[in-house]
């Protein structure tokens, strides 16, 4: 990648993106090949006089790990499509989004149902809720307890869970509005934690809160490609 990396950067480019970062790969294994890239191409600019730095985006990514590791090893940007997919397949993602929101009583995994045994084969508690289980049927609350966007603040549960029954399409559409607020917010995190000097306490309490392995990273990417 460092080699491909020197080729690519001898042209004249506008920036850099950065595929193949994927949790496929061990989490140790993937987090040092991605700091080695990220950090040649800092250091580039910084030898081509840094006045200019060029922004990199790391893209390909699945799991809301990725996305909390790669800001802090100082990518500018991501390319995410999850929040899509899993509103495709009638999945919610409800994954508590910092260290602070989880002191504030409970992560909203509770809420969300995350506190049940895990089944094997099924994506961890309190990643994503699938809305298309029964269970939701006559759930009143919101989507996302304490969720700002239009689709938690007017929505519930049991309605979603009825659109998505019936086929219609503005479940994924619901869905795609609560997804898309989410991932805003947990890169909106990650800057704030970044602005006051924690950004690497953050992703180390993301990696403890959200840790993953192999079955994980399946069950999660299995779930997403389920259609409704």
């Amino acid at each position: 990648r460092l080699d491909a990396a020197l080729r690519d950067t001898a042209e004249s480019v506008g920036g850099y993106v950065v595929y193949g970062a994927s949790l496929d790969k061990e989490n140790a294994d993937r987090v040092a090949a991605l700091e080695a890239i990220l950090g040649h191409l800092r250091g580039l600019d910084e030898g081509s006089g840094g006045g200019n730095a060029k922004p990199v985006v790391v893209a390909g990514l699945s799991y809301p790990l990725e996305v909390a590791q790669a800001l802090c090893l100082g990518a500018d940007a991501v390319i995410w499509d999850a929040p899509e997919r899993c509103a495709e397949a009638g999945i919610a993602m409800v994954f508590a989004l910092s260290e602070e929101q989880e002191g504030k009583g409970g992560s909203p995994a509770a809420a969300a149902g995350g506190s049940r045994k895990r089944k094997r084969g099924a994506a961890k508690p309190g990643l994503i809720m699938d809305l298309r289980s029964e269970e939701f049927e006559k759930d009143t609350a919101p989507i996302l307890e304490g969720c700002a966007c239009e689709a938690c603040q007017r929505h519930t549960r049991a309605y979603v869970h009825h659109l998505l029954k019936a086929k219609e399409m503005l479940a994924t559409q619901l869905l795609r509005i609560h997804n898309t607020h989410h991932a805003y917010k947990l890169v909106e995190a990650a800057r704030e934690a970044k602005g006051r000097g924690g950004l690497a306490r953050h992703v180390a309490w993301f990696e403890g809160a959200h840790a993953v392995d192999v079955e994980d990273v399946d069950a999660f990417d299995r779930q997403k490609r389920v259609k409704s």
